[in-house]
């Protein structure tokens, strides 16, 4: 009972702490200028907490099961790591792409209306691709707390939240530059917020119940995540830079000139390239500290 109540106490801490982090950059106006910088800040963190910190864990994870060391296994180590990824990629390109599928005329790309809070869910691939990765991360985090290792238990959970965090402020930029509403980026960023804290309640009494602790099938998740959260990254790598580009061709008058700069050169100043390689490192020097 006292490992349950120590689970939700720190379940709430990180749903608020992720919350008041993603919040800071709605509430906190800034210029035009600055959000760009915050963008670049925010894609070099997703894309370094998707290659440092989301599939190593799963990795990890596959490795603590021994997975590796039984012979009977029927699929090498590898091939489970890149099937897991592979599915994971697959299913939100087919998220991603859905409306394509079901339907015969020409999809309209434009923004999904404003007042409809589940399609801005259904047609954002970050915030599925997150929520995704937030919920295996409870399941992960409850499995954790099964076990009697306090300094264990610390640990993944620190190693959960330091990637979060700076998740959550990335998630509530790229909606904004996406043109959603605040009060609908709020929304996404509380279901962020709140998932892992819940999925981990739900799991942790789940495991305990049914007396059940499979670290293959949570590695698994972890990875099949990190597949989702990859093609999620790839996602606003892409909106990031066409929004950049189309700035930069509006500015230019020359369609000729427009086209040349479209096609050489980067639309990305000195100062946005630069907070990308460190947005890429934050997660790594993260790791790196939960790690010691």
């Amino acid at each position: 009972m006292t490992t349950f109540l120590w689970l939700l106490l720190l379940s709430v801490i990180m749903a608020i702490a992720s919350l008041a982090v993603g919040l800071f950059p709605l509430k906190a106006r800034v210029a035009l200028h600055h959000m760009n910088l915050a963008s670049a800040l925010s894609m070099g963190i997703l894309v370094g907490t998707a290659l440092a910190a989301v599939i190593p864990e799963g990795v990890q994870m596959l490795l603590e099961s021994g997975y590796s060391n039984n012979p009977d296994s029927g699929m090498a180590l590898s091939g489970v790591i890149g099937l897991s990824l592979i599915v994971g990629f697959a299913v939100m390109f087919l998220v991603d792409h859905y409306e394509q599928l079901i339907t015969t005329g020409e999809v309209s790309n434009t923004l999904p209306e404003q007042d409809s809070i589940w399609k801005s869910f259904l047609r954002s691939p970050l915030t599925l691709g997150l929520l995704l990765h937030s919920f295996v991360d409870g399941i992960a985090l409850g499995t954790a707390f099964v076990n009697n290792d306090d300094s264990f238990q610390i640990l993944f959970l620190l190693m959960i939240t330091i990637h979060k965090l700076p998740t959550a402020f990335s998630l509530s930029v790229m909606l904004h530059q996406e043109g959603l509403l605040d009060s609908v980026v709020q929304i996404h960023l509380l279901a962020f917020s709140v998932l892992t804290p819940v999925s981990s309640i739900l799991t942790y009494l789940f495991v305990l119940l049914l007396k059940l602790n499979n670290n293959f099938v949570v590695g698994v998740l972890f990875l099949f995540s990190a597949g989702t959260f990859l093609y999620s990254v790839i996602h606003v790598m892409m909106e990031v830079m066409n929004k950049k580009d189309d700035y930069s061709l509006v500015a230019v008058s020359d369609p000729l000139v427009a086209a040349t700069a479209h096609q050489h050169g980067s639309s990305f100043s000195r100062s946005e390239v630069l907070l990308s390689m460190i947005g890429i490192f934050i997660p790594v020097i993260f790791t790196f500290a939960g790690d010691h």
